[in-house]
């Protein structure tokens, strides 16, 4: 359940609720150690690829028909993104240095000072969504847990 789950969250946040999900898990004693998740949207695709069975580089790219932001981290430490046109010029756009959950405490502590329930409540259906995406995901894949059946 953790396997692309920041890129879930990321791709989420940037485009909504896929149309549809596919799932290849390659599984190993009952796990899948890495898989390929395809989420379906009406004009385009987003591929994830993520592993806990090797190590290799971490590289998120978003390619549009202008060019192409490279991401050349996870995308829950964004450091630094590249936008590279079509005509082979690049912008870097500079991150942050701040710990990773650095944003995400800026915002609760906003939240819960500011009593601001309405963006409490968008968050929490954010990460509905991105349960109910791995749900689904998994399910197609075959890969069913026991309160499944519940």
């Amino acid at each position: 359940m953790d396997l692309n789950i920041y890129q879930i969250h990321f791709i989420v946040g940037l485009f909504g609720e896929p149309t549809d999900v596919l799932y290849y898990p390659h599984i190993e004693k009952h796990i899948d150690t890495s898989g390929v998740l395809i989420m379906h949207y009406p004009h385009f695709q987003c591929v994830c690829v993520s592993a806990k069975d090797y190590q290799a580089s971490s590289v998120n790219i978003i390619q549009g028909t202008q060019g192409s932001l490279c991401i050349e981290s996870p995308v829950s430490q964004i450091k630094d993104i590249k936008l590279i046109k079509n005509d082979g010029t690049q912008i870097n756009i500079h991150g942050h240095n701040h710990h990773v959950m650095y944003e995400e405490w800026l915002a609760f502590i906003e939240m819960f000072q500011h009593k601001d329930y309405e963006r409490c409540y968008k968050m929490l259906e954010h990460s509905l969504t991105v349960s109910k995406i791995q749900t689904i995901a998994r399910k197609k894949a075959g890969i069913i847990f026991p309160a499944d059946s519940l």
